[in-house]
C-alpha cells in the first residue's frame, strides 16, 4: 500500500470539500448586504483558519430612508444579547417601540446608547458623520468605530463581527462618510466564485481518482500475493 500517497490524496479531498463549503457559502450570501467573502487557509498539519476579505462593497441606492452604507472604513455598533458585535451591513428598521434596529431586532447603538425616536421613519434624517435628525430635531450620532487590523474581529453569523475589548478605536465624526438612502453590497465576485468552484470540484475529483487507483492496486496486489501463496 501507498500509505503516503493515500495520505496525501485523503488529506487534499479533505481540503477540497472544506473549501468546496466556504464558497457555496460565499455564492449563497451573493446578495447579502455588506457580506464579507471568506477563505479557508491550511497549514501543513491541516490547520485550517478562516480569513474575510474587509474589501468594501458597491455602495448601492435603495431610497430607503433607514438604509445606511459606510464609505470608507468603520462599523456599526449593535447590541447583542451576549455583548455588543460590529456589522456593515445599514439595513435598519425602526421597532415597534421606535428603536433602531437591525434586520434580526438587535438595537443599533448611539453615542447615548440604543438609539430611539418618536417620529416617521420618513421624517428620520441621518447626514454624513452619523448625526441622527428626528423631525429636524438632532437626537443622537451613531456609534461607529474602526479597527488597527480587521483580521482580529470574529465572524458572527453573516456580517456581525465581534472582538476583544479594548480594541476597537471611535471613528471621528470628521472623518465619518455616510450615505443614506443606500447600502453597500457583497464584496466578492461571483463569477471569481463559480471559476473557483469548478477548480476546486475538479481538485476533489482528482484526488478520488487517486485514491481509488490505490485502491484498486492494493487488490490487485493482494489477489497476486493469494496466487503465489
Amino acid at each position: 500500500m501507498d500509505r503516503l500517497g493515500l495520505y496525501h490524496a485523503v488529506r487534499g479531498t479533505f481540503i477540497q470539500e472544506l473549501r468546496l463549503d466556504t464558497i457555496a457559502n460565499n455564492l449563497a450570501n451573493v446578495t447579502t448586504p455588506a457580506f464579507k467573502h471568506d477563505r479557508l487557509i491550511f497549514s501543513d498539519l491541516l490547520a485550517r483558519r478562516t480569513q474575510t476579505s474587509f474589501r468594501q462593497g458597491v455602495i448601492h441606492p435603495t431610497n430607503n430612508n433607514l438604509d445606511l452604507a459606510i464609505n470608507g472604513p468603520g462599523f456599526f455598533k449593535v447590541q447583542l444579547a451576549q455583548g455588543v458585535a460590529y456589522t456593515r451591513c445599514g439595513n435598519f428598521l425602526l421597532s415597534k417601540d421606535g428603536h433602531l434596529v437591525t434586520r434580526d431586532g438587535h438595537p443599533v447603538l448611539g453615542s447615548r446608547g440604543p438609539i430611539t425616536v418618536t417620529g416617521d421613519a420618513r421624517r428620520i434624517h441621518i447626514d454624513r458623520a452619523g448625526n441622527v435628525y428626528d423631525r429636524g430635531e438632532r437626537i443622537d450620532t451613531l456609534a461607529m468605530v474602526r479597527f488597527q487590523d480587521n483580521n482580529q474581529l470574529r465572524k458572527i453569523g453573516r456580517t456581525m463581527f465581534s472582538a476583544a475589548p479594548g480594541t476597537e478605536q471611535k471613528v471621528p465624526e470628521a472623518k465619518r462618510d455616510l450615505t443614506q438612502g443606500a447600502l453597500e453590497m457583497s464584496n466578492l465576485s461571483p463569477v471569481y466564485e463559480m471559476v473557483k468552484m469548478i477548480e476546486t470540484h475538479r481538485t476533489f475529483e482528482a484526488y478520488t481518482k487517486i485514491i481509488q487507483t490505490i485502491a484498486e492496486m492494493d487488490e490487485k496486489s493482494a489477489n497476486q500475493v493469494g496466487r503465489l501463496a
